[in-house]
């Protein structure tokens, strides 16, 4: 997958896989001793904070559509040197969604490595088709596309990446002709940033987008000379991260108060999950203003995080956090094991450079965020409590997963943790964990991952990791224990028997599916590998799909594919040849997965693959941010969208993985379900790198993964409440109180989902308990059997 553009990096094209096959034209324990940091990893934090980038979005409606004769846009802007890149959208209603997610077409990105003005202009025919939702291209003809619906274009977006901060003034934005036409080119003026009668233009331009691009974006007008190109303003764009301004709101005064502390010159806050903490981050006085508490909601069996972060006024050494208990529920008669409380410390970063200013820092959830990460398998401490180093004047976050077991006693169950380090005072954070009177099903949408590790090194891919059994199956059960059950195998038919094994021991689904990602043609191939079933210890229902070989998924391909002679059954054409193949050789069973990245895609290769067609639209296709604006389903099963878990923030994966997939079933059924990315580049050793790390004797997680299971819960309690209501609703019990759940259901998708904050997702997951634990109180005083 492209991360912003079709025009790729070396090192991304090599790492094609599953998912990209054919998209370009397709689509506790004792806490042992740790050594202290090596000056290597003791410059990995500043180095990547310094490098963390941040985006701001700032849009405007057009008052008119461009002109004809209009091949490309004009503008000024003034460079700083910062080497931050500065990008214009362009969006038009069919290409917009609802919500804050749309897709768009975008310029190249304008890199400010110089100083003073410049003008540019972008050709039309550059402009790339983007999504906010993912960083997949639809086509190599989306500028064709972009041609087409350029009358209909009302929306102009700015958008500047920087690392950490920059300062971009921006003048005379015109629609223009390309290079080679006149002296000057203008067509139409889009903005002048001078002052119109009542209101300067630049009040026009409003920050959109997440939560973090919110409030990164501080827009407004400038009438200093120096920073005007022509006339007498222009527009003034801040990217700045919030805990940049943490930093110098806060700290001073806070170092101050806390060296006064000698032996307690630190603090403790709280802020919900997926709220970014970065070591300039610092407490605010409210943050302050009474003692922080831990407070855990969540079910029997479901794993659940909250965080803190510590702000130190001294270089604390050998910082570590333990659970004290015992955790004893209300009436003491029940207690939940300490073994239930994992404690990690986070670290920014892997330790490798980053060059690209699109792709996210990775947060690694560590048992020690000083050990190295090197070699294939790294050799870092996976069990014991958490220890780290930190740097006088920061702050650094601890994670705290609580995994609830599956035959936990509900209750509120209270206990504490203890922060300390080395010569200094401990600290004492309560932690409540409310078990809720209610059980978690498996979440209705099905999800899937493109795992690209092997058991063999034969016919390895580019971007394919070979691994031991042993690191597979710690890989395969992480999987599992994130929500999900689909998985791509990429062994040749050698050693799927030993996959297939590994998968049934992980657990992951008792009749799969699997996707076997071996590109196989032939009936003898597929039913080699639909023999493997009992081999390996799987029963005769257990699914096996096979990925469509990308040569049969080129446009070129699918157009040779006539559609089935009427009257008879059987497709014509190489694909549909393919097609004869598979349902032969598996008797009916298989289903054919394809990337595809539109709807006219989808389309062209349907009528060949009719039932047993399984597309993977990419999130940026028209066709899902089609169905996100509309909530109605325009084709039949087994429709999944994708996208690259490793270039989003956690925030956004959760809402990928969550709320915005129910939202596409909004006055229908939802899509199937997403089969994602999880890998974001390959590294100069050709390991993938991503939201998880393997390691040796198990997995690092990072933040960015456990957005997507936060993601899935959220789906899991979605459902659960739409099962009581349809339970009452047969039973024709309280149409008062399912009317409400409704109402409440339909307000939560159709919130503005894209700029909800850490905290307002937490707010609407109690919301979804209170609802059901309503309807589930009904449902037990007519039925006291009922499960839950």
């Amino acid at each position: 997958m492209s991360r912003r553009s079709i025009s790729l990096p070396a090192r991304l094209v090599a790492s094609a896989a599953f998912l990209t096959a054919g998209v370009a034209s397709v689509g506790a324990a004792q806490t042992p001793a740790t050594p202290g940091p090596s000056p290597a990893s003791a410059a990995i934090e500043p180095a990547v904070a310094a490098a963390n980038p941040v985006q701001a979005v700032i849009k405007r409606r057009l008052s008119a559509p461009a002109p004809a004769g209009t091949d490309a846009i004009r503008v000024s802007i003034l460079g700083d040197g910062s080497g931050a890149k500065v990008q214009i959208r362009l969006l038009s209603p069919t290409s917009s969604a609802v919500g804050g997610v749309e897709a768009y077409y975008a310029s190249a990105p304008v890199v400010l490595d110089y100083k003073g003005w410049k003008t540019v202009i972008l050709p039309l025919s550059e402009f790339t088709f983007q999504s906010e939702q993912s960083p997949e291209t639809n086509s190599s003809t989306a500028s064709d596309t972009l041609f087409s619906l350029l009358p209909t274009i009302n929306t102009l977006q700015i958008a500047v990446t920087a690392a950490p901060t920059a300062k971009v003034f921006v003048d005379d934005l015109v629609w223009a002709t390309a290079v080679s036409g006149p002296t000057d080119p203008s067509l139409g003026v889009i903005d002048d940033f001078e002052t119109a009668p009542a209101t300067p233009s630049a009040a026009l331009w409003n920050p959109t987008g997440d939560y973090e691009q919110l409030r990164a974006a501080q827009v407004g007008s400038n009438r200093v000379a120096a920073f005007v190109k022509t006339g007498q303003g222009s527009l003034q764009l801040v990217v700045r991260p919030a805990s940049l301004d943490e930093k110098q709101l806060y700290a001073p005064s806070l170092v101050t108060r806390l060296k006064k502390q000698a032996t307690l010159p630190y603090a403790l806050y709280v802020r919900p999950p997926f709220q970014p903490i970065r070591p300039e981050s610092a407490p605010s006085p409210q943050e302050l203003a009474s003692p922080p508490r831990l407070d855990v909601t969540a079910c029997a069996g479901e794993s659940e995080p909250v965080t803190f972060s510590v702000f130190s006024a001294v270089d604390l050494k050998n910082a570590t956090v333990k659970a004290v208990g015992p955790f004893r529920s209300e009436s003491g008669q029940s207690e939940l094991p300490l073994s239930a409380i994992s404690l990690h410390v986070i670290r920014l970063g892997d330790g490798k450079p980053r060059t690209d200013l699109s792709a996210p820092v990775p947060e690694l959830i560590m048992k020690d965020d000083r050990e190295e990460l090197e070699g294939d398998l790294p050799a870092v401490r996976l069990t014991g409590d958490p220890l780290t180093d930190i740097p006088a004047g920061t702050s650094k976050q601890f994670w705290v997963t609580v995994n609830v077991p599956r035959n936990q006693v509900n209750s509120i169950y209270s206990g504490q943790l203890v922060f300390s380090a080395l010569g200094m005072k401990p600290t004492t954070l309560p932690l409540r964990v409310n078990i809720l009177p209610m059980q978690l099903r498996t979440a209705f949408l099905q999800y899937g991952i493109d795992l690209r590790s092997r058991l063999s090194p034969d016919g390895a891919a580019a971007g394919e990791r070979v691994m031991t059994p042993e690191a597979y199956t710690a890989q395969l059960m992480n999987v599992r224990d994130h929500g999900f059950k689909i998985v791509t195998i990429s062994d040749p038919v050698s050693s799927l028997p030993q996959a297939l094994s590994l998968y049934k021991q992980a657990g992951l689904a008792l009749n799969g599916p699997v996707v076997v990602n071996t590109p196989l043609r032939t009936q003898e191939e597929i039913q080699q590998v639909e023999a493997l079933r009992a081999g390996a210890g799987l029963s005769s229902a257990f699914e096996i799909y096979y990925k469509m070989p990308s040569d049969l998924a080129s446009a070129g391909a699918a157009a040779a594919s006539p559609a089935p002679t009427p009257g008879k059954n059987e497709p014509a054409g190489p694909l549909g040849e393919y097609v004869k193949v598979v349902r032969k050789a598996s008797n009916n069973k298989a289903l054919i997965v394809a990337p595809v990245g539109s709807k006219a895609t989808y389309d062209s290769l349907s009528p060949a693959l009719s039932s047993v067609f399984a597309p993977v639209f990419a999130a940026s296709s028209d066709y899902t941010s089609n169905l996100v604006a509309t909530g109605k389903r325009e084709i039949g099963n087994h429709d999944y969208w994708s996208w690259n878990l490793a270039l989003q923030n956690p925030l956004r994966n959760r809402l990928l993985a969550g709320y915005l997939l129910c939202r596409t079933g909004l006055n229908s059924s939802p899509l199937y379900g997403a089969i994602v990315d999880p890998y974001m580049e390959m590294t100069s050793t050709g390991t993938p790198s991503g939201v998880f790390y393997p390691v040796q004797g198990g997995v690092i997680d990072t933040i960015q993964w456990e957005g997507v299971r936060e993601g899935i819960d959220d789906v899991r309690y979605f459902g659960a409440l739409k099962n009581y209501i349809r339970d009452l609703k047969d039973r024709q019990l309280r149409k008062d109180l399912t009317d409400a759940s409704d109402v409440y259901v339909a307000a939560v998708l159709k919130k503005p989902l894209w700029s909800l904050s850490p905290a307002d997702y937490q707010k609407t997951r109690q919301g979804m308990v209170n609802q059901a634990l309503k309807l589930l109180t009904v449902i037990r005083s007519a039925v006291p059997t009922y499960p839950g």
